[in-house]
């Protein structure tokens, strides 16, 4: 299977928010989560339109929140530390139930509350 590339980005996607140097980094990581969403099962070029859809979609959000959606963060004096919550996992499920729901890959094991 053909992971999705900058051209699939700009003209299928119809994305225009990644530069074309950053592309290739968050698709790859967008690549990883959906794999562990999938359970490794995109190995088929049947669903490579949808899992590449996807893919540009998550990397769009990655881009956009490279640490995490809706951090918090406290401070103590000198002592700062930033806590994600979760949902950037969340809007990849999300992102994943959009293309791939009907498909039958998606693990079914994974509980995001």
């Amino acid at each position: 299977m053909t992971l999705a590339d900058y051209t699939f980005y700009v003209e299928d996607f119809m994305g225009g928010t990644i530069p074309s140097e950053y592309f290739d980094k968050y698709a790859e990581r967008a690549n990883y989560l959906l794999q562990r969403l999938t359970m490794n099962r995109i190995i088929e070029t049947y669903y490579e339109r949808q899992f590449n859809l996807a893919i540009c979609e998550l990397a769009e959000i990655l881009y956009n929140n490279p640490k995490s959606v809706n951090a918090t963060s406290e401070s103590l004096g000198d002592y700062s530390v930033t806590y994600g919550d979760g949902n950037q996992e969340l809007q990849a499920y999300d992102v994943a139930l959009t293309y791939l729901g009907n498909t039958g890959l998606l693990a079914g094991g994974i509980d995001w509350n």
